[in-house]
């Protein structure tokens, strides 16, 4: 017999309308997919290159287990020159994607009996992790007219003496919304008040237009930075979806508890993703792309490739305007692309097919008891 764990989770929804969408692909049906979020452009040459030349260099053994220090010290750098962010590479662990440090935060924090509050909508996977910690997922519904930003008096409204944790997506995975540095100050009052910890989910930090500059709520002061804990990686802006290179950091607290887990649960990830940091200084053109994925934002040809993806998305929706119904990430303009193509006849509406839906599943699977306001 399975566990009882497992037998509360279910498949990823995103996987299987992306299956689905696969399927019918290979039909010969004509498929707009809005589910795995996967770059339209390949990685960048001079990432590549620094990977092959990692494994022709035979860095193909075990590493240490959460980043070599290398790697470590060029996220650290990275975090202090972008988002004012001052961190020791013993508050880092370097894992397999931001899903697997996600999962590892979770293991580390959540108990038996603790509510985790999750902004709605939300990315599919945020649940289920907090149902294989044993606690329990809260959804905290935001509303349309306020571009689908988490509202202060929301969050404290939902709070409760079983509120552990709040996971705070943005940009958002999906609506593209974000936060200006005075919302995000909101925010942080209630969570500092209230001494819960801030799960920050900035995956898609580079992804975001419109003028909008991304502000990590960790950087607003030391009060709320001992609350959070940040998740990152490379995957979405520099298109390294199947590398598998995402971190973790935060207070020691936090990632001493989540080494622990990570330690038992994966060796680390692959040693070529550490070895292209590490050749740096050996290899010019590592020093030109592969350190500019560890440490800073896209370069020109790729920042095109995202601003082409934005572009082809908002012509999909002419008809809606960039303002407060989605936020200024990309996944915004894919928002209001795929409203509009739902609005159409004849567009086949896989997504709201109610065993992959997003929010009839919160509704059939979260109950009553776990959804606040």
């Amino acid at each position: 017999m399975l566990s009882d764990r497992v037998n509360r989770i279910a498949l990823s929804p995103t996987l299987r309308i992306n299956a689905r969408a696969t399927q019918m692909r290979s039909q010969g049906i004509d498929v707009v997919d809005f589910s795995v979020g996967e770059p339209d452009f390949p990685t960048p040459e001079a990432v590549k290159r620094a990977g092959k030349a990692a494994i022709d260099a035979n860095f193909t053994k075990y590493t240490a287990n959460d980043g070599i220090p290398d790697l470590k010290k060029a996220i650290c750098e990275k975090l202090e020159r972008e988002n004012g962010l001052r961190y020791s590479p013993d508050e880092i662990i370097v894992s397999a994607g931001a899903k697997n440090s996600l999962f590892n935060v979770a293991m580390a924090l959540y108990d038996k009996g603790d509510d985790i509050l999750i902004p709605a909508p939300y990315w599919v996977s945020y649940p289920d992790q907090v149902k294989l910690a044993d606690a329990n997922p809260v959804v905290v519904p935001t509303r349309e007219e306020d571009g689908f930003r988490l509202q202060a008096r929301d969050l404290a409204a939902a709070i409760t003496p079983n509120t552990k944790a709040i996971i705070l997506n943005y940009p958002c995975n999906p609506t593209g919304a974000t936060y200006t540095r005075e919302q995000l100050e909101e925010i942080a009052e209630v969570c500092v008040r209230e001494q819960i910890w801030v799960i920050s989910d900035e995956i898609y930090e580079k992804l975001i237009y419109d003028g909008q500059r991304f502000v990590s709520i960790a950087s607003l002061n030391d009060k709320i930075k001992k609350l959070c804990v940040v998740i990152n990686g490379f995957s979405k802006a520099f298109s390294m979806t199947g590398w598998r290179l995402g971190y973790v950091i935060g207070p020691e607290e936090a990632i001493d508890g989540a080494r622990k887990v990570h330690d038992f649960l994966t060796v680390g990830a692959a040693a070529p993703l550490h070895g292209f940091v590490f050749l740096i200084e050996q290899m010019p053109f590592a020093r030109a792309g592969a350190r500019h994925a560890a440490e800073g934002g896209p370069e020109p040809g790729h920042a095109a490739a995202h601003r082409r993806t934005d572009d082809a998305a908002v012509g999909l929706a002419a008809d809606r305007e960039p303002d407060e119904t989605c936020g200024g990430g990309g996944a915004g303009a894919a928002a209001r692309a795929g409203r509009t193509l739902l609005e159409k006849p004849g567009v086949h509406r896989l997504a709201a097919e109610p065993d992959v839906v997003q929010g009839e599943r919160a509704e059939s699977e979260l109950g009553d008891e776990h959804r606040a306001g």
